[in-house]
C-alpha cells in the first residue's frame, strides 16, 4: 500500500488553491524536503538518525495521496481531524528531534518553491509567504534549541541564496 500511495504522490499537485508559473507535485515537494533534512541534520549537534529523518521526510505528506492537497489555511480548521488521520499512518512514530528537522525542512522547501515563482513574476505568494514566516520563525526556534543559533532571517536569506542564488526578491525578511 505504501509503495502505491509514494507514486500517487508524483500525480498530487501543492498550490492547488493559488496561481503558479511552474506546477509542483507532493512527491517533488517530498524529495526536496527529504534533502533539505538530510542538511539541517546534519547541523544538529545532537545525534540525529539520518536514515530515520530521510524515511520521515520522504514519507510526511503520504496521506495526501489519499486526501490530494489540503491547503494549510484549511487544515487549521480541521486539525482535531488531521491528527488523528495521521495517527494511523505507518511509521508516524518517530523521535522528537526527526520531527522538528523535517517541520523545519518543509517549511524551508515552501519557501524556497515562494521564492523561485516569485523570481518568475508570481506575485500572488505574497501573503502565503508572509503567513508562512511566523511559522517558519517558530520551527526554526524549536531547530535552534539544538545547538544552531543564527538569526532565523539570516539564515533563511543563506539558504535561499544556497538553493536560489539572487533569485529571493521582495522576499519580508
Amino acid at each position: 500500500m505504501m509503495l502505491l500511495c509514494s507514486r500517487k504522490l508524483s500525480y498530487v499537485q501543492r498550490w492547488g488553491i493559488v496561481p503558479v508559473i511552474r506546477k509542483q507535485s507532493v512527491a517533488e515537494h517530498s524529495f526536496g524536503v527529504a534533502a533539505i533534512s538530510v542538511w539541517l541534520a546534519g547541523m544538529s549537534r545532537q545525534a540525529c538518525d539520518r536514515a530515520e529523518v530521510l524515511e520521515y521526510a520522504l514519507l510526511h505528506d503520504i496521506n495526501e495521496a489519499i486526501t490530494g492537497d489540503v491547503p494549510s489555511t484549511f487544515k487549521r480548521y480541521i486539525k482535531d481531524a488531521i491528527v488523528g488521520f495521521e495517527s494511523k499512518i505507518p511509521d508516524a512514530e518517530v523521535c522528537e528531534l526527526t520531527k522538528v528537522v523535517v517541520k523545519l525542512a518543509d517549511y524551508l522547501e515552501a519557501l524556497a518553491y515562494i521564492n523561485e515563482e516569485k523570481s518568475f513574476g508570481n506575485s500572488t505568494l505574497g501573503l502565503i509567504e508572509a503567513d508562512m514566516l511566523p511559522l517558519f520563525d517558530t520551527a526554526y526556534d524549536k531547530f535552534t534549541m539544538l545547538g544552531v543559533k543564527p538569526d532565523s532571517r539570516a539564515f533563511l536569506r543563506n539558504f535561499l541564496d544556497e538553493v536560489h542564488p539572487n533569485r529571493h526578491p521582495g522576499l519580508v525578511v
